[in-house]
């Protein structure tokens, strides 16, 4: 991981990784030590996703485990144990409800660094713990360091990618083809306010067990803009969503894959009877 700070105590010396996430020090002083790599970079394209709500989910119902990395990535609440509450905030996350995870608010980071070194003699791991108070950050102590040391490694994990999904190297989930079919919208009447509801009913020849979508619309024109999901979704399956500036986001996750036909319904509150085509798109939906 590039441009990651790094800092030797005792006295206090920092270093910068380089592009291939590498770093070191020529010259240190005598005496105990301890290395510790902090980083605030944000990255260019979120890894978090509606997939990694899934992951949590299924790690809790016994479906999956997760290593030590993943269990720091999930627990993005900084409780001390992962649960449903997590998987609740990632995906109020990725429709953009909050803008950072409680444990990186805490910790001041979205990053947390997993000591993975080479063994040393007098070599302590200091294991990171976003639920202390202070934050504890992942170090590596020396008491003292005796040699010099190479392979000094740590494992970069970035809140509330479960799944590791940031890295290269990283096995992702693959897309399930999704098609949408459009039903026959209904309108009913709310006191002066006309609701028009619009089902899509989503096609997959693949089971999937995390969707996303996204919804672009005429805020000037369109009053409340929402959505629902029915049929086999109605049974365990969390769902967030968020409306602002014209743009609908939606991501739903579940433990077990969808097993029968799922229906996502647009409601859209209006003065008027008919809407005009322009008024509101599906942008795109994702499905895994």
């Amino acid at each position: 991981m590039a441009g990651v700070r790094v800092r030797l105590t005792n006295p206090p010396i920092e270093t910068i990784t380089d592009g291939n996430g590498t770093f070191a020090f020529t010259s240190v002083p005598t005496g105990p030590l301890q290395l510790e790599p902090s980083s605030s970079l944000a990255l260019a394209i979120s890894p978090v996703s509606a997939s990694d709500a899934v992951a949590i989910l299924q790690y809790l119902v016994g479906m999956r485990s997760l290593d030590a990395a993943a269990l720091l990535a999930a627990d993005v609440n900084a409780s001390g144990q992962v649960t449903a509450a997590d998987a609740a905030l990632v995906l109020q996350y990725v429709v953009g409800a909050i803008g950072a995870f409680p444990a990186a608010s805490h910790c001041g980071s979205p990053w947390i660094f997993l000591p993975l070194p080479d063994p040393l003699p007098n070599q302590q791991l200091i294991s990171p713990q976003p639920s202390a108070v202070p934050c504890i950050a992942g170090a590596i102590a020396y008491t003292p360091l005796l040699e010099a040391a190479g392979g000094q490694n740590f494992i970069g994990i970035f809140l509330g990618d479960v799944n590791g999904s940031w890295q290269a190297s990283s096995t992702l989930a693959i897309d399930a083809p999704v098609r949408l079919h459009r039903g026959s919208p209904r309108l009913t009447r709310r006191g002066r306010t006309m609701v028009h509801r619009f089902p899509y009913n989503i096609l997959s020849p693949v089971p999937f067990t995390a969707l996303e979508v996204s919804i672009r619309y005429e805020p000037a024109a369109l009053q409340a803009v929402r959505a629902r999901l029915t049929g086999d979704a109605r049974a365990g399956t969390l769902l967030a969503q968020r409306a602002s500036g014209g743009h609908l986001r939606i991501a739903a996750a579940r433990s077990q894959p969808f097993s029968g036909p799922v229906t996502l319904w647009i409601e859209i509150e209006s003065t008027a009877r008919a809407l005009a085509p322009h008024l509101f798109r599906l942008e795109s939906i994702q499905a895994e």
